[in-house]
């Protein structure tokens, strides 16, 4: 029986041959995918924030939406709001 820990489906299982014939199960964490851009579903150039990288205390960017959206499409939607804001676009 695993690990009470091992239980959930958190851990990734992985089926390995023992050379004497039988399968034991090793438990991984699964991988996580990187931050992706709330618009143009990019990843962002920042890294992936599992356990280990948040303990480190890794800091993000200090603009509005950092971590969210890539400097890109926030650059568009700054333009697009100060075009309604001063009526070009109204």
């Amino acid at each position: 029986m695993p690990r009470p820990t091992h239980r959930s489906r958190s851990w990734r299982r992985i089926y390995l041959r023992t050379p004497g014939g039988r399968t034991t199960v090793h438990y991984e964490r699964r991988k996580v995918n990187p931050p992706r851009c709330a618009i143009c579903k990019q990843p962002l150039n920042m890294p992936r924030m599992d356990r280990k990288a948040a303990r480190e205390g890794f800091r993000t960017p200090g603009r509005p939406y950092a971590g969210c959206v890539c400097p890109k499409c926030l650059r568009d939607a700054i333009k697009r709001a100060v075009r309604i804001i001063s009526g070009v676009l109204a």
